[in-house]
């Protein structure tokens, strides 16, 4: 087609060959676009045996307009009651108020995480003590009626470290699929985890000399109540061992 080149500026062979060896190689990252310095070559397709034209292309930015990022979608039902939730996507936009949008209402008590802060209405105003939802993180939820929200962004991969405190902390599943509690949270398994438990008070711990699972299978959604004896590191597997 006809192309207009703007902001160009003719290079030597040898500045060329200077600049294929480094420059080319990067992209600046400007927060919300990304420029890309790279070489235009052109030639006489009439004449071939004339030298090739190198040609430095400066101010070459994209946004993510050009190559828009799919979005994945994970949606969170909430009961009556107090309920553990989490989410393996971490949201677009964090901001716990445009997270939990669609349950700020007259139901919803609060939203609590692991250091007790805060998502709850003050007199005529909901205030945000939490801040931003974080994917690793689990949250308590207290609502008096049903309701969901759906949280939006990119996955977060099931086998991300999460830094596991010791005494009490609500923790994120990030499997996209159900898997066994004693699978699944087989890397914390040991003399300093005290008990895994979920909304309905259910638990995997340890009774006598054996681990036993009144959990069954964790659930995408749901959110865990862990508590330590000391720090640890929990990782869940990338995928459910088969049976």
């Amino acid at each position: 087609g006809n192309y207009k080149l703007w902001n160009v500026t003719t290079m030597t062979a040898a500045w060329m060959s200077a600049y294929m060896a480094t420059q080319s190689y990067y992209v600046f990252d400007n927060g919300n676009s990304w420029e890309m310095p790279f070489v235009y070559q052109e030639m006489d397709i009439n004449d071939p045996a004339q030298p090739v034209q190198y040609w430095y292309i400066k101010d070459f930015v994209i946004t993510s307009e050009f190559f828009p990022i799919p979005s994945n979608n994970q949606t969170i039902n909430v009961e009556p009651g107090f309920q553990f939730v989490s989410s393996h996507i971490a949201p677009e936009v964090a901001d716990m108020m445009e997270v939990a949008a669609e349950i700020i209402n007259d139901d919803l008590i609060y939203i609590r995480n692991s250091t007790g802060a805060m998502l709850r209405k003050i007199g005529p105003n909901w205030v945000n003590g939490i801040g931003d939802w974080i994917g690793t993180e689990g949250y308590l939820i207290k609502t008096s009626g049903t309701g969901q929200f759906t949280v939006t962004g990119a996955i977060i991969p099931a086998n991300t470290p999460i830094s596991i405190f010791a005494g009490f902390q609500f923790v994120s599943y990030l499997p996209e699929t159900e898997m066994d509690a004693l699978e699944a949270f087989e890397s914390i398994i040991g003399d300093d985890l005290v008990y895994v438990r979920n909304s309905e008070g259910a638990m995997l711990r340890k009774i006598g000399p054996n681990w036993v699972n009144g959990i069954g299978n964790c659930i995408p959604a749901e959110g865990y109540l862990i508590k330590m004896a000391a720090d640890a590191e929990l990782i869940y597997p990338a995928a459910a061992k088969s049976s």
